[in-house]
């Protein structure tokens, strides 16, 4: 995963993680703070774009079972050089089925990933079926009103790669379509405004939710 910088080469892992120092990302931070209460020491929870490891490192301080795919191999290096994750795949975030049996974890986390889906339902909908019962999927998106467009356009100076990338805004009514199809309550959530530069002049709005897997679900076509 390339979490919140745009799709560029992986970066040695001390020099990615300063990054997103630099950029004054607390979004991992805040996400654990509001998952923590749903979870439990020995409990298991998947990583969806795991990247170096941001994003579950917390969980594991907090004594849980770290599974993570991601669909760079040079980021999965530098994670598993911290030792801290029990089992990583390689795997394109795209491509489904996940490669995970049906309620064999507890909770999943997505920190920085999903805005390069111009359609989050068919991750969320794996989710649900890879986590048990009452467990919580706690992930972020770029947000955005009803009536802004979805798709956001990030020029070289935001991007440090030299080129233009496209990232995609979900808002609160999408996502509160998809959680609702797909069977999860909503529990939590939280906006707050991230930097995309690091100089820190422009901001532009996060929400992480926390959702739990219900005991019956409902499948539909959802919202595009």
């Amino acid at each position: 995963m390339v979490e919140e910088f745009g799709q560029q080469e992986p970066l040695a892992e001390h020099v990615y993680d300063k990054r997103v120092k630099e950029y004054g990302w607390v979004g991992s931070e805040v996400a654990f703070g509001l998952a923590y209460e749903y979870t439990s020491p020995a409990q298991t929870i998947l990583d969806i774009g795991i990247g170096t490891g941001l994003g579950s490192i917390l969980f594991h301080k907090a004594g849980m079972v770290i599974y993570g795919l991601d669909n760079s191999d040079a980021m999965l290096d530098i994670c598993q050089s911290k030792g801290f994750a029990s089992d990583l795949q390689l795997h394109d975030m795209s491509k489904f089925p996940y490669p995970y049996d049906g309620e064999s974890l507890d909770h999943a986390v997505c920190i920085g990933a999903l805005q390069y889906f111009e359609n989050i339902q068919p991750v969320i909908e794996e989710v649900v079926r890879i986590i048990r019962k009452s467990g919580v999927f706690v992930f972020t998106v770029m947000d955005r009103s009803p009536s802004e467009n979805a798709a956001m356009v990030l020029g070289p100076e935001i991007t440090d790669s030299g080129s233009t990338d496209t990232i995609y805004r979900h808002s609160t009514p999408q996502i509160s379509e998809y959680l609702q199809v797909c069977g999860l309550e909503p529990v939590k959530s939280l906006e707050f405004n991230m930097f995309m530069d690091r100089d820190k002049r422009r901001k532009s709005p996060v929400k992480i939710y926390v959702a739990m897997k219900r005991n019956t679900t409902r499948r539909s076509s959802g919202t595009g």
